[in-house]
């Protein structure tokens, strides 16, 4: 035939067909994944199986002898290479010579194959006795499968090129030794038989496995065949093997596949259905009958659809997934609603994909009903809890605006008769200071530094109350700059020392509260030490990322660990209320700026080894 490529002829498919239908040649295509995908009435003939057998099935699992053969390797150089090929080949699927030709197309290849097998016979038969034994040597050697003679005891005599290459021994290796030798010792009773029913007369054909020399298992097709003399006895064996090796690795991989699928189908997991274009659902696993309430004779006789499943709001949604279906092969995991046969609802996952062969579907379902439950419920508890923080909030503003009006009324309107009282014990110490006895002078000088200390603890009480709850605007700040004026305020005793053990960081930050914060902690350090005039306090700073992390250390008399949380409470202090100025509220009003802008505060001491307050604060 002239025609090389259908594809390549402008012709209409119909006269294509019409050509491939009449000619003498035989013809098959198969795509990239060598599946038959058209094979002519010739084909049909020679092969004595239709085309309905074979459409769509792979080539080398309908023709598992052709595996390892010279064919197979030409056509896979074909196919790699993507150039054409002529050859004669020896099937011995169909044990008849033919003559091949393949070309290659845009989506696999056209083979085209005629029996020669009455020229091959004519050529062997008008040639010499010497000619046609030397020319069927060439022909087993040159032969893509493993091709031994075997003595009728099965000693291997001959061992061609292939035989090596796919065992690894060579003809010097392997001639003259048993055949088994290629088996393992469980293997031996069964070559023995095989021998035996060779000598018989039997041809045998089996699928095993042989082993190379390097110990690596060849799965084969041996075939066994009397080789017969003059006389009609058993004169020698003839054993071929066809390595397919790739051919059962292929059908474990589909095993493994298979037997995955069966897990997932099987575990009640997922709800998998296959569907065909009309959304006729028309098999399924038993999660799927279980979620839907359906049965399988419903099943059978193509009594459920998609459509049935799906409530009326969402055919749009359903609509869109089946063109993306018929578009692109494939339907994206999306959320939905179903019926079950019940008419109840529920929530599904659903996804799926188009089979490659068939104008089949595969989709899944997956039951998240619970899910969508938690996430209602979950969405109902925000709200509450927004809510409910609505209402705290309020009620925080609420108890604010009370705590300002507490402190306004405790720092204004106390203040007053206090400062009434300790105007009438001043003047009683003008006018009769020196007339009151000793004790009664005493007594006044305490009521008068009592006034003094309830005033300043009104003063605390107010800024406690403010304190973390004003914004202050930001400023840049130079930290060394800070703390000295911080210590021109407090005017230590002489003697004291205060030190930057570093240089400190330009920040930007609330300039009035840090100032608050350090002005209490160095005023600390300086009323309650015991030694004012040998004092010290160390202040250091140290970027850790957003952070500033402040120490300020002292070397006083130190704080017994006992009392850590303690001097953090309001109104606690660990001198008598006599004996020292403090109100309580100092370190208090400390904390609460501190915490209230996200850093935290703590303190290391211990009696005799002085006293470091550590705190973090933010930067910008």
């Amino acid at each position: 035939m002239g025609i090389t490529d259908p594809q390549q002829v402008a012709l209409t498919d119909a006269q294509v067909m019409e050509i491939l239908e009449h000619m003498s040649d035989a013809f098959y295509s198969v795509d990239e994944q060598w599946r038959f995908t058209y094979v002519n009435r010739q084909a049909e003939t020679l092969w004595g199986r239709t085309r309905q057998e074979v459409i769509g099935k792979n080539l080398w699992e309908e023709f598992p002898k052709m595996v390892g053969s010279y064919a197979h390797q030409e056509l896979l150089r074909a196919a790699r290479e993507r150039q054409p090929t002529a050859f004669e080949y020896l099937s011995p699927a169909l044990n008849r010579w033919l003559s091949i030709r393949v070309m290659p197309s845009q989506s696999g290849l056209h083979v085209y194959f005629q029996d020669i097998s009455a020229r091959k016979a004519a050529e062997l038969a008008s040639k010499p006795t010497e000619v046609a034994d030397a020319y069927l040597a060439a022909v087993v050697r040159s032969s893509g499968d493993a091709i031994m003679g075997l003595s009728p005891e099965g000693i291997i005599e001959s061992w061609n090129p292939t035989a090596q290459r796919l065992f690894g021994y060579t003809a010097a290796e392997v001639v003259g030794r048993p055949k088994s030798m290629l088996g393992t010792a469980e293997q031996h009773a069964e070559q023995s038989e095989l021998i035996v029913r060779v000598q018989a007369g039997e041809t045998v054909s089996l699928e095993t496995v042989r082993y190379a020399k390097d110990g690596r298992p060849v799965d084969v097709i041996l075939n066994m065949a009397p080789i017969m003399d003059a006389e009609g006895q058993v004169a020698g064996i003839s054993a071929t093997m066809i390595d397919i090796t790739e051919r059962k690795k292929a059908e474990e991989a589909l095993r493994r596949s298979e037997e995955r699928y069966r897990h997932v189908s099987e575990s009640g997991l997922l709800a998998i259905a296959f569907f065909n274009l009309h959304g006729e659902i028309v098999m399924t696993n038993n999660a799927f009958l279980d979620l839907f309430g359906c049965t399988h004779a419903e099943i059978d006789t193509r009594q459920v659809n998609w459509a049935q499943l799906t409530p009326s709001e969402w055919m749009p949604r359903a609509q869109q997934a089946r063109e993306e279906f018929m578009t692109t092969g494939r339907i994206r995991p999306y959320e939905r609603e179903y019926f079950r046969k019940d008419g109840t609802r529920f929530w599904g996952l659903f996804g799926g994909a188009r089979l490659d062969t068939t104008d089949e579907g595969v989709a899944f379902v997956l039951d998240i009903t619970a899910r969508k439950q938690a996430e209602e419920e979950l969405r109902q508890l925000n709200e509450t809890l927004e809510r409910r923080v609505e209402d705290r909030t309020a009620e925080l503003t609420r108890s604010n605006r009370e705590l300002d009006e507490f402190a306004h009324v405790a720092s204004h309107d106390l203040k007053a008769p206090l400062r009434a009282i300790y105007n009438l014990a001043s003047w009683i110490e003008q006018d009769a200071g020196t007339l009151l006895p000793a004790a009664s002078q005493e007594h006044l000088a305490k009521l008068q530094a009592r006034i003094q200390r309830m005033n300043k603890l009104l003063d605390d009480l107010l800024a406690y109350s403010r304190a973390g709850r004003e914004r202050h605007p930001l400023e840049r700040m130079d930290i060394s700059t800070l703390v000295r004026d911080v210590v021109d305020v407090l005017t230590p005793p002489p003697g004291f020392t205060i030190t930057l053990t570093n240089t400190l960081p330009i920040f930007v930050g609330e300039h009035i509260p840090l100032e608050t914060v350090l002005r209490n902690l160095i005023d600390n350090a300086i009323k309650h030490h015991p030694n004012p005039v040998r004092g010290q306090v160390q202040i250091d700073v140290r970027a850790e990322g957003a952070w500033l992390e402040f120490s300020v250390a002292d070397n006083g008399g130190g704080i017994d660990p006992r009392f850590h949380t303690r001097i953090f409470e309001i109104f606690q202090t660990l001198r008598p209320s006599d004996q020292g100025e403090g109100s309580g509220v100092g370190l208090t009003v400390v904390k609460k700026l501190v915490e209230t802008r996200g850093g935290t505060i703590h303190v290391e001491s211990a009696l005799g080894q002085g006293t470091t307050f550590r705190f973090t604060w933010p930067r910008l």
